[in-house]
């Protein structure tokens, strides 16, 4: 391991030939590398410390290189969440019976609690940090009050018992969220949802709170992205502290010309405008669309209900390539053989259907022009949940005025887009056209948020814009 470079699949099968633990021969192995290569997890999150002592390193002696850096708000926020429901505060409360009566008893009525507590909600509502220690007030029944801390270390006793017993366990999850819910005070949602789902949960809105310490202890940082726009943005959301960072942004290596950037003015998915006419429509345009590129297209929508509405108006007799669609259920596995489907096709064009943010539009290199088309069908704006509420009002009030809609809408929106139109130019001879498919991509506050030199221009018909492009391509060889 300390002489070359091993995918973690590649250790897996080793670790299994050899009756070896993987993860702990990686941490061995790590005490004596000079780079070691990890999951945000192991450095922010409560791993940090257990990890770090396990290889004998400290933040103080770690030059710390963040790639994909514009996931890490998200994914520390997404971290640093916790849900309990109705059915799990019941299934804990029977796990426990089997070490701990009187914890098993807790958690009966605390359930019993909760169940009435949520009773009165009928959608998801917020909440103040003193709805979960009166719920644990009224499950006490008179005697001595339910703490949320003392609660917490019960249910992670017993449940860690119940780990070295064999045993699989949900309290060490009600552990968590307990501890977590009395002990983080600043920046989080709280939630009591008593509709079908019947839980409380917490969000954290601001990563900083986990992510800046971190980079003031490192030796120093360097954080990247193809898609870290704006800079400012994340190094607001990230806690990069002015007097030690210093922003840069580049322009792409690829000649400009290369990528041919359109908007669909006509088409939109905007909530008020989606009809099955709309669908067939976009429906159509991909079909054509498909037909004047000379390879494979991939179309990349906002979510799965959508791509799934679009494609049941589709005329399958009007494309005239073979469709490739990504399910909900899809690992990596799949996503790879999407890939060699791709290269299957790459002479005759393949065209794959996928979703945003997902495992094929970010991330995937597709080289030696694997894409020759990608279409970006709407514009990903984030539902007006609770939390996307929260968001932008906690980032109105640390940031300022419009910032509290950009950071929490606005750009996380664009940064999708802007890796989905990434996919395709991976290399100086590689040829591109990417398509915005909606005519919101003209408005003024998106088309001003986007990276200066990603220049679009609208037009009516696709087809006749992408034959000129492939046209002119290879009249110039």
């Amino acid at each position: 391991m300390l002489e070359r470079a091993i995918h973690v699949q590649d250790l897996i099968r080793i670790g299994e030939r050899h009756g070896t633990c993987p993860h702990k021969a990686a941490l061995e192995a790590a005490k004596g590398a000079d780079v070691v290569v990890c999951d945000y997890n192991y450095v922010f999150s409560a791993l940090r410390e257990q990890i770090l002592g396990r290889i004998g390193r400290g933040l103080k002696d770690t030059i710390l290189l963040v790639d994909e850096a514009h996931n890490l708000p998200e994914r520390i926020r997404g971290q640093q969440c916790g849900d309990l429901t109705l059915l799990g505060s019941m299934r804990a409360a029977k796990e426990a019976k089997e070490v701990d009566q009187r914890l098993a008893g807790e958690l009966r009525a605390v359930a019993g609690a909760l169940q009435t507590a949520l009773r009165p909600f009928r959608r998801e509502t917020r909440v103040t940090r003193d709805f979960l220690p009166e719920v644990l007030e009224s499950a006490s029944s008179g005697g001595p009050v339910i703490r949320c801390g003392d609660l917490g270390k019960d249910c992670l006793a017993v449940g860690e018992t119940l780990v070295r017993l064999g045993r699989p366990t949900i309290l060490l999850e009600v552990a968590s969220f307990f501890r977590m819910w009395g002990e983080r005070e600043e920046a989080v949602l709280r939630l009591a949802d008593g509709g079908l789902e019947k839980r409380v949960a917490y969000r954290l809105l601001d990563a900083s709170i986990v992510s800046r310490p971190v980079f003031r202890a490192v030796h120093a940082s360097v954080v990247m992205s193809g898609t870290l726009h704006p800079a400012t943005m994340y190094a607001d959301l990230l806690g990069l502290e002015k007097g030690r960072r210093v922003l840069r942004a580049y322009a792409p290596p690829f000649p400009p010309e290369h990528r041919l950037l359109l908007v669909t003015p006509a088409i939109t998915t905007s909530y008020g405008r989606r009809d099955e006419k709309m669908y067939r429509r976009i429906g159509e345009e991909l079909a054509r669309l498909a037909a004047a590129v000379p390879g494979n297209v991939a179309a990349f929508f906002p979510s799965y209900d959508l791509l799934e509405r679009v494609l049941a108006g589709v005329r399958w007799s009007s494309v005239p390539k073979e469709v490739l669609v990504e399910r909900r259920t899809w690992g990596k596995a799949e996503r790879d053989l999407a890939l060699r489907w791709l290269g299957e096709h790459q002479a005759t064009g393949g065209l794959l259907v996928g979703v945003l943010g997902g495992g094929l539009s970010e991330g995937v290199d597709y080289r030696d022009n694997l894409l020759r088309a990608v279409c970006i069908v709407g514009l990903p704006l984030s539902p007006p949940t609770l939390e996307v509420a929260a968001l932008k009002e906690y980032y109105a009030q640390k940031f300022g005025g419009e910032k509290g809609y950009e950071y929490a809408v606005v750009y996380p929106a664009l940064n999708k887009v802007l890796q989905a139109a990434g996919r395709p130019i991976r290399g100086e001879t590689d040829r591109a056209v990417i398509v915005l498919m909606d005519g919101r991509y003209l408005d003024a506050r998106y088309a001003a948020a986007m990276p200066s030199d990603f220049h679009y221009r609208a037009t009516g018909d696709l087809a006749r814009e992408a034959i000129a492009f492939f046209g002119s391509a290879a009249a110039a060889t």
